[in-house]
């Protein structure tokens, strides 16, 4: 299934209520692949990602997003493929501050890559559900500046709506995972 159709009118809400970038992504292995992005117009200070740029699960919000609801099993698979390479001075370098981040991410539903990635760049992330996995995640993301730690709370909340959305038309979500 092509999901960028299906998740762009969440996508856009999300730039119109936000003024922030949306990203939907897949995962593959220990990476995930942007299928989907939705800009806002016109600020200066974002970053674009392209459809196909690929990047580590270990430091973004989409990829802890997707890796956070793993089987056990399926979950130390991906954390053996992982090259916990310092991007920034934030980026999580082992698998025990990735267990911790991904335990945060299942108590909260939603992931933050907080200047992981990027110097300067934040990121909100949920999962997108089938009726049995997660097959996907979507983000807002921005400068910090706009991605305030006191404003995480408020996108996050407004992320999870979307992804719910999507994961609606998917036959998802399942119950509430803990």
């Amino acid at each position: 299934m092509n999901l960028g159709p299906v998740a762009r009118p969440a996508m856009q809400r999300l730039v119109s209520r936000f003024n922030l970038s949306a990203n939907l992504a897949i995962r593959d292995g220990a990476e995930i692949v942007y299928v989907e992005t939705v800009e806002p117009a016109g600020p200066p200070l974002r970053v674009a990602y392209s459809v196909g740029d690929r990047f580590g699960v270990h430091h973004t919000s989409l990829g802890k997003a997707m890796i956070a609801f793993l089987p056990p099993e399926e979950l130390e698979q991906v954390l053996a493929k992982i090259q916990f390479t310092l991007l920034t001075p934030r980026t999580i370098t082992s698998v025990q501050q990735l267990a911790e981040e991904l335990a945060q991410v299942r108590a909260h539903s939603y992931a933050v890559d907080d200047e992981e990635s990027l110097p300067g760049l934040r990121c909100v992330g949920a999962p997108i559900w089938d009726s049995r996995r997660v097959v996907a995640a979507l983000s807002a993301s921005g400068s910090t500046l706009l991605v305030s730690e006191e404003r995480v709370l408020q996108i996050g909340a407004a992320v999870i709506e979307a992804a719910n959305a999507v994961s609606a038309q998917l036959g998802g979500p399942p119950a509430a995972r803990s």
